[in-house]
């Protein structure tokens, strides 16, 4: 087994003395670690049985193929079409890594997509004034992007940043389906075919308020971490379970932290459950 981190590094060369946005990938494993660079400026992530995926703005030194295969640039902001590469395990870096392009996408990604049955599925939103569900194969066949529509066949269009904010469960009805937790608390089922989608629950929490609010899935579970209240308040942290199966909403842990444990220069970037946790 190995540990595969993807870390931004910032506008550079690449190994190879193009400029480009440079990304680092990490291998950590019993033998050791080691690192390599890849291009692009990643703005989601998915892991599937044939590596790990970004999704990223077309760069050198990928541009002349994402070109070929139709990706465009924008003048406002001014960046290129989306494309999709394996980051890993590495290879060439024109055969081994692209994979396709979205040509009218531009970032505002659920940040960490999930892959099923070697296709990438998530969410996004500022692309083509409507949010979208993405469908995208690693085999390089072109994506798709369905329009999300509400049950009465209304646009859904969100804030591109509560669709960056989402998080995408593994967890569904059926494969048809699409569960994803929006950065506004509100966690809701998409259809693959036909965009239809519905609020299958609503957290009631402003999740915008503080950088200190994530979430995690185990099943049909949501474990949700969050903080209410200004730092300089003296908030409340709440570690809480919401499952779908029972509907029923569990509280786990709650702490008032001192204000001085939550400084405003802190963030909760993440947290992890447990296997074998039972709420």
């Amino acid at each position: 087994g190995a540990l595969v981190g993807l870390y931004n590094y910032g506008t550079g060369d690449t190994a190879a003395g193009d400029p480009a946005y440079v990304e680092q990938v990490v291998v950590t494993s019993p033998d050791g670690a080691r690192r390599y660079e890849v291009a692009g400026f990643t703005t989601a992530i998915a892991w599937c049985d044939s590596g790990m995926y970004s999704v990223a703005e077309a760069g050198e030194p990928l541009l002349d193929i994402a070109r070929q295969h139709g990706a465009q640039q924008y003048d406002i902001p001014p960046t290129w079409s989306d494309i999709l590469s394996r980051v890993y395990p590495p290879g060439d870096p024109l055969v081994g890594q692209f994979r396709s392009v979205l040509p009218d996408g531009r970032q505002g990604y659920a940040q960490w997509a999930i892959c099923r049955d070697e296709t990438i599925l998530t969410v996004t939103s500022g692309q083509a004034e409507a949010t979208r569900l993405v469908i995208w194969p690693t085999d390089g066949t072109p994506p798709s992007a369905v329009p999300l529509v509400g049950l009465a066949g209304e646009p859904l269009n969100l804030d591109p940043y509560i669709a960056s904010q989402s998080r995408i469960m593994d967890w569904a009805p059926d494969k048809r389906e699409l569960v994803w937790f929006g950065g506004d608390g509100k966690l809701r089922s998409s259809n693959l075919d036909t965009g239809q989608t519905s609020t299958l629950w609503d957290s009631e929490i402003d999740w915008n308020r503080s950088a200190n609010n994530t979430v995690t899935f185990q099943g049909s579970t949501l474990y949700l971490f969050t903080v209410q209240g200004e730092p300089s308040a003296n908030p409340t942290m709440r570690f809480w379970a919401h499952n779908l199966d029972s509907e029923q909403t569990t509280d786990i842990l709650t702490v008032n932290l001192h204000a001085k444990s939550v400084d405003r220069a802190l963030e909760q970037r993440g947290f992890a459950i447990r296997p074998t946790h039972d709420t």
